[in-house]
């Protein structure tokens, strides 16, 4: 499982094992308790097995990195899938991840990590195994035994019934236009990667500007409850930021693009402090002054 590159960095990383050891505890991570749901605690399983794995290979750098993401889903944090950009994966691989992803993302929001927790936790700790053994690229077998194990999963949960929850929050229309000039882009839980949707919408946005020769563009980056405060505006900072930059990179390199991010305050739809709401997961984007 590992690459040249890991391989050099486990041997300088071997170097400084006895102070840091800690960083590739399994057993320690194994052993934290759970905090969160059902689906958390499934997940953190899930996580610390590859890190196992990984730990097993020699390869420090996944092995801390899995730790990392178990030690989140300890937290109750829920991590999200891994971004598609998380990884170095080669073109030809891209559009299959990309795709398999949204995927999962789409499954998981219809509220299975409440009615399948076990099955979600599985698919979304096989995608994330199947996207490191394809920037590899070195070990077929091992690449197919984690996609396997991701199809298995989906094949379960993509029939799990929708929790409440999320059938009553469920966004059929990932991103939308609101008004003359104003736009909003959603996210997934815990991400700032923009959803399918969210790509027409941007690619809208910038052929309007460049045609009425708008100058200024305003994008404003929000959260949900859910979470810490000070990392909800962390977050909704880089959703903010993953706007910008696609802007930038739809032809608005002349434009003033104004970002803020305002974390969970002024909210879509008021809920309780954390609360997962779809809606307060967004970006809102007005063009013109």
């Amino acid at each position: 499982m590992m690459n040249f590159k890991k391989a050099l960095f486990a041997a300088v990383a071997m170097s400084a094992v006895t102070a840091c050891s800690s960083t590739w505890d399994v057993d320690a991570v194994k052993n934290m308790e759970t905090k969160g749901s059902a689906f958390d605690k499934a997940l953190k399983h899930e996580y610390t097995e590859l890190a196992a794995a990984e730990r097993d290979e020699h390869d420090w750098a996944d092995t801390a990195m899995f730790l990392e993401r178990a030690k989140a889903a300890a937290d109750g944090a829920s991590p999200a899938p891994e971004a598609v950009t998380a990884r170095k994966i080669k073109e030809k691989y891209a559009e299959e991840v990309r795709v398999a992803r949204e995927r999962l993302v789409r499954t998981l929001d219809a509220g299975t990590r409440v009615t399948a927790p076990a099955d979600s936790a599985s698919a979304q700790a096989g995608y994330e195994c199947w996207t490191q053994e394809l920037e590899e690229d070195i070990q077929p077998d091992d690449i197919k035994s984690c996609r396997d194990k991701f199809d298995a999963a989906m094949n379960v949960i993509e029939r799990a019934p929708a929790s409440k929850a999320g059938k009553a929050t469920a966004i059929t229309s990932p991103s939308i236009v609101v008004g003359k000039n104003r736009y909003v882009i959603y996210f997934s839980f815990n991400s700032s990667q923009v959803m399918g949707d969210g790509r027409a919408v941007l690619k809208k946005i910038a052929d309007e500007v460049i045609k009425n020769n708008i100058t200024e563009i305003n994008v404003a980056g929000f959260t949900d409850t859910s979470g810490k405060d000070v990392y909800n505006l962390g977050l909704s900072k880089s959703r903010a930021n993953t706007v910008f930059n696609a802007l930038k990179k739809s032809g608005l390199e002349k434009q003033t693009i104004n970002t803020k991010a305002y974390g969970e305050t002024n909210l879509a739809v008021q809920t309780a402090d954390g609360v997962r709401e779809p809606r307060n997961r967004r970006v809102e984007i007005t063009i013109g002054k």
